[in-house]
């Protein structure tokens, strides 16, 4: 990365990291021992001074501007520089790339949550009315589909054939289920998801039609810690593979599988989804050139 463009990019504390002074040493984040990073400062630099530089990266900021006030600390240019680029590699800051606004496909509740989730991460979103818009403003980003595990039969194939990528997610069984990410003719999608249910249950046709035809029981605590941790994965997972070109061998690990997480025993179980060689909508995509999220 050029030194221009670097000074450009923005950067932001990662959500939910306590900065505190760690007395006679500098500065600490996070706050237990074992997820604390020290940041030794020099004896003439005062850590509050510090902390109160680093307060301005709770929301993206450009680069070159919190090295500069890391250095009116008395840190000097280098070495603010260089406490940026190690403070990157530790995770605690993280870049900010630049995105469309993400789409968010109107499902009442679910989606209203969604686009608030997104914003509290500082992401621009947008709700979409029908499945019709969606394909007609052939967005670039990927599509959100919260609240959405049975797609209609319709949407399903207009996203397939319109090569766009979507990701569902939905509190379901007491559960919040997330993915996997389906890129067009390049993952699995949700008919070969579909096909895997029905290996488990020879009346999951029937079962899912019955899901589809009714509003799912789901506690609304349930579908606002499923819109935060959607959020989340947008900001970590989606949008940087987006910023990197969204190649196919870099889909982030936790996009290529459906996560289950049990809310009320904190339980986590991933299942990789295969794809079906017979099905019709993946077989339909696989001459697309490449998916409108590319």
């Amino acid at each position: 990365m050029t030194a221009p463009l670097q000074a450009r990019c923005k950067v932001h504390i990662n959500r939910g990291t306590a900065v505190i002074v760690r007395p006679g040493v500098g500065v600490q984040f996070n706050v237990l021992p074992h997820n604390a990073i020290v940041l030794p400062l020099p004896a003439h630099v005062s850590p509050g001074h510090v902390l109160t530089a680093l307060a301005a990266a709770r929301l993206p900021v450009p680069i070159d501007e919190l090295t500069a006030s890391l250095n009116y600390c008395g840190l000097g240019p280098d070495a603010a520089a260089d406490i940026v680029d190690e403070l990157m590699r530790c995770c605690v800051l993280r870049e900010y790339p630049e995105q469309h606004s993400v789409p968010v496909l109107k499902s009442g509740t679910a989606s209203d949550r969604q686009i608030a989730a997104l914003r509290k991460e500082g992401i621009s979103a947008h709700l979409v009315d029908s499945p019709a818009t969606l394909v007609s403003q052939a967005r670039t980003s990927v599509a959100l589909l919260p609240g959405n595990m049975f797609l209609p039969a319709d949407l399903h194939y207009m996203l397939m054939q319109a090569g766009i990528s979507h990701l569902p997610s939905a509190a379901i069984d007491g559960s919040v289920i997330i993915g996997p990410l389906v890129v067009p003719g390049v993952t699995p999608c949700l008919n070969c998801i579909d096909g895997h249910y029905g290996h488990q249950d020879a009346q999951w046709n029937s079962i899912r039609m019955q899901a589809a035809g009714r509003p799912v029981t789901t506690d609304q605590l349930h579908v606002e810690a499923a819109s935060l941790m959607v959020a989340s994965i947008v900001a970590r997972h989606l949008i940087p593979w987006q910023s990197r070109g969204c190649l196919p061998s870099e889909i982030p690990e936790i996009l290529r599988h459906r996560t289950e997480i049990r809310l009320g025993d904190v339980h986590v179980s991933s299942t990789e989804i295969t794809a079906d060689p017979e099905c019709m909508a993946c077989k339909m995509t696989k001459q697309l050139p490449r998916p409108r999220s590319a």
